[in-house]
């Protein structure tokens, strides 16, 4: 804030023809109303640019703090989630590899039970040709048989 100097004001006024108390009661009103007044000064405007910048540093500073420290959690958190993929995956393919072999397992009984009934069937049919050839050999003359065996080839 300006220093008024109210000595130099009123020496000016009696300087200029007016009486001293009158200069003095001049001086006294505006003294009054200088210190009244809600003014702002040179000083004032640098002391508040000084504080805007201190709260802007400290602003951003605290900005940058919170942005490392949200970067740093949204890290952490992208580690668990991955994880968790991970574990989740791990899981899965341990249970497709579990039902994979189950479903093979099964499969095999299936081809196995097929191949022990063609078997069978193949038997069958075996021991039916030859007992028909047996039948045939006994029961059906030759001459007969030569006959069929010459309208077959």
């Amino acid at each position: 804030m300006s220093h008024f100097d109210t000595y130099v004001f009123i020496k000016n006024l009696e300087s200029s023809g007016i009486p001293e108390h009158q200069a003095k009661a001049i001086c006294d009103g505006l003294k009054e109303c200088h210190e009244a007044s809600d003014h702002v000064s040179k000083a004032d405007l640098m002391e508040f640019k000084s504080e805007m910048k201190t709260e802007m540093s400290d602003f951003k500073t605290e900005i940058k703090t919170e942005m490392a420290d949200f970067k740093s959690e949204i890290r952490s958190y992208m580690a668990e989630f991955k994880a968790d993929i991970k574990a989740d995956m791990s899981e899965f393919k341990v249970s497709m590899k579990a039902d994979m072999d189950c479903l093979e397992s099964r499969l095999d009984k299936k081809i196995s039970d097929t191949a022990h009934r063609q078997t069978k069937v193949i038997g069958a049919m075996v021991v039916g040709s030859i007992t028909l050839l047996s039948l045939f050999d006994r029961y059906i003359p030759t001459n007969i048989a030569g006959a069929a065996q010459n309208i077959w080839s």
